[in-house]
């Protein structure tokens, strides 16, 4: 038997350094999902020892490392021999403007915010690596072509003041417009066009005028091909000029496909999302010298998935091309703009990702300068789209925000144009509106939001809710959380998602927030003495709530006013507020775990959370957040995280709670992977007092039947 072996590249190696245990774990999960290799490093000591032995393909670096901080150790990797280009992305919370200049300052390749998009993550830094690797292909042939340069000369030419050819030398007789013997003794006019010798001579009097070298570029077609040359000139004698020219055609090859994966969208070669912010902050910069108006279009195509869903993504990534190319044609030709620093042209048409585009319009006089190519878009968009012999119709939502009025600044506008383009959706789509009227609209929606939920505070109007948190070993809830809740008299139930950012923003929220804990331990406390057992009652803290400086003494005032023991109340914080001020927070969760009080961090997994810091932190409780319990039994990439939250918690001694729980599935993976307790619609929808308390007497929300099957 002939036994053949195909060598296989190894996947690429990714070093990953963070002495956060959790976001390594986190990390880990999201690169070998996408194909790479792994290894760690807790702290910067320990990577640059790691990197003596070691030939990482991409490293990822934290910012905040305690033996010594990430910038540093991007520094002095960059110093060691080999490491010169390899791709360094920092993984930071920090987003300012110093921030992301320090990095690139210290030699960072590009950088991750914090909370990272884990969805996206591999995928951008698959699309590192290429381009790096693109960078490396680069430097390979600059070197290769120097080498041979050295060994074949360059092409040099000697003319006279007049441009006259007087000599040629050189091994590259087959790049010149015709052999030397037939253009010794004519000048650059008669051998080269007309666009090339014109700026040529000019370069050539130059020269002899300054007696300073000259140095230019151009294409040349040759054989029907289109080169790329550099030519540098230097004074060789009295009315002499010596020209050393260079086949640079492969260099800006090279230039022209990394520009391209950088700031271009592969589908349909439309400026990215980067480019398209880039722009937008050079023409903001405009504006300001020029007191200047510029509008931003933000263009989403309406029931685009039911194409991809019906005939696959290879008709709707056609169907985006063809919009693509549609919407370039209806920009003004004054519209076409140069990417700041670069000769190249290019459309204001952008690409954000998906379907949704948008366009910037500068050099007019107010708002409605810009609806005349909104309108224009939606007639152009009509038409039909005829995809392999079918005939598809899409339609778009248009929204249009300006600067100065609508924003001050490029993410502003962007996020502002978004908000008035899901108004265009919500009235009707195929449609246009004008950020100005939107905001107007939501505006006084909120206002009279805001005066009922006042009412409702003073009238007692609100209630409170239960849900159950059920232990998965007995099956029976052990604990309530308690949820504030509005039945509108008019408007009938208000989800709180509408009501809490409300009462945030009008400072209503320290008074709702200690209404629910008061009400929640009152029937914690009643529960109790009518014989329904010791119920844990959990409750919500609002950031303003547990940053006003009394938290301590509103809970003691609450405990002492119902009579509820302390270990009977757990607090809940959302992960953001136990990170926002690491010494505030550690001093007020001290002064809780000094009265008895438990306390859990909620939504766990959607922020950034340290792993040193949680250590510190007198915690009890971790709930992981619905979002990944919502696909746990289906995507790879949330049951990753959930495995490593549930882990990281179990090493630290802290029960586990899964939130959101809806599917058999669901419930099935949390139990066998440790879970301690879950909440969520499959076992109780959340409910008044009197329909809660059903749950307290002995009823298992969970039977042992599945608890088996599960486990098995």
């Amino acid at each position: 038997m002939n036994n053949r072996h195909t060598a296989h590249p190894a996947p690429p190696l990714a070093l990953v350094i963070d002495e956060d245990l959790t976001m390594r774990l986190l990390l880990r999960q999201s690169l070998e999902q996408h194909g790479f290799r792994v290894e760690e490093a807790s702290g910067g000591k320990q990577a640059l020892e790691i990197l003596s032995g070691l030939q990482p393909d991409i490293i990822l670096l934290d910012v905040v490392i305690s033996d010594m901080d990430g910038y540093a150790v991007c520094r002095q990797l960059r110093q060691l021999a080999g490491f010169e280009d390899t791709p360094v992305v920092i993984v930071t919370g920090f987003e300012d403007v110093d921030s992301v200049n320090h990095a690139y300052k210290v030699g960072a390749t590009d950088f991750v915010g914090k909370p990272i998009n884990w969805t996206i993550f591999g995928h951008r830094m698959r699309y590192i690596l290429r381009s790096s690797q693109a960078f490396a292909a680069l430097k390979t042939s600059e070197a290769r072509s120097s080498a041979l340069l050295r060994a074949i000369p360059d092409m040099i030419f000697r003319q006279d003041g007049r441009g006259r050819y007087l000599d040629f030398q050189g091994g590259r007789e087959n790049l010149v417009v015709v052999p030397p013997e037939e253009f010794i003794g004519k000048t650059m006019e008669e051998v080269l066009p007309s666009q090339i010798a014109e700026p040529a001579l000019q370069h050539l009097r130059r020269v002899l005028s300054s007696g300073s070298g000259q140095r230019f570029e151009y294409q040349l077609e040759i054989e029907g091909t289109l080169r790329y040359f550099e030519a540098r000139m230097v004074a060789s004698g009295v009315d002499e000029v010596t020209s050393l020219v260079r086949d640079i055609t492969d260099q800006k090859l090279y230039e022209d496909q990394i520009q391209q994966l950088a700031f271009y969208d592969n589908l349909t070669d439309l400026p990215n999302r980067r480019l398209f912010f880039e722009h937008l902050e050079h023409e903001i910069r405009q504006c300001d010298r020029s007191d200047g108006v510029l509008a931003i279009l933000f263009l989403d195509l309406d029931r685009f998935k039911v194409i991809n869903d019906t005939l696959g993504h290879g008709t709707g990534d056609a169907v985006l091309v063809e919009v693509g190319r549609r919407l370039t044609d209806c920009v003004r030709s004054v519209d076409a703009v140069a990417r700041p620093g670069h000769e190249d042209g290019m459309t204001s048409v952008a690409r954000l990702g998906g379907d949704e585009f948008t366009m910037l319009i500068g050099g007019i006089q107010d708002a409605r300068d810009s609806e005349p190519v909104a309108r224009r878009i939606l007639e152009t968009l009509s038409a039909p789209i005829t995809i392999e012999g079918r005939d598809l119709f899409v339609t778009p939502s248009i929204g249009i925000a300006t600067y100065p009025a609508d924003g001050k600044d490029a993410g502003t506008l962007l996020k502002n144009a978004d908000a008035a383009m899901y108004k265009a959706k919500e009235e009707g789509r195929n449609c246009i509106r004008f950020y100005s009227n939107s905001i107007n609209d939501r505006a006084l929606a909120r206002f009279t939001l805001e005066a009922d939920l006042r009412a409702a505070l003073e009238g007692e109007a609100l209630e409170v809710y239960y849900q159950p948190q059920v232990d998965l070993l007995s099956g029976k809830a052990i604990g309530m959380e308690a949820l504030a809740r509005w039945n509108h008299p008019q408007r009938g139930f208000i989800p709180p998602s509408d009501f809490i950012p409300v009462a945030e923003e009008a400072g209503l929220i320290d008074k709702l927030s200690q209404w629910v804990m008061q009400t929640a331990c009152a029937q914690a406390r009643a529960w109790r003495q009518q014989g329904a057992g010791e119920v844990r009652m959990a409750v919500n803290l609002s950031a303003r709530q547990f940053y006003a400086g009394d938290l301590a003494r509103v809970v003691a005032d609450v405990l002492a006013s119902t009579g509820l023991p302390s270990r009977l109340l757990e607090v809940e914080l959302t992960e953001g507020m136990v990170m926002k001020d690491p010494k505030v927070t550690l001093t007020a969760l001290e002064a809780l775990k000094e009265m008895g009080v438990s306390i859990a961090v909620d939504d766990f997994g959607t922020g950034y959370s340290s792993l040193a810091y949680l250590k510190k932190y007198p915690l009890d409780v971790l709930k992981i957040d619905r979002s990944f319990v919502h696909d746990i039994a289906t995507d790879p990439d949330d049951a990753a995280i959930a495995r490593a939250i549930i882990v990281m918690a179990k090493s630290l001694g802290m029960v586990v709670i899964g939130e959101g729980v809806e599917t058999e599935q669901q419930l099935a993976f949390l139990q066998k992977n440790g879970c301690d307790q879950v909440q969520g619609y499959l076992l109780a929808r959340p409910a008044c007092a009197s329909e809660a308390e059903k749950y307290l007497h002995g009823q298992q929300l969970i039977t042992g039947a599945f608890r088996k099957q599960a486990a098995d």
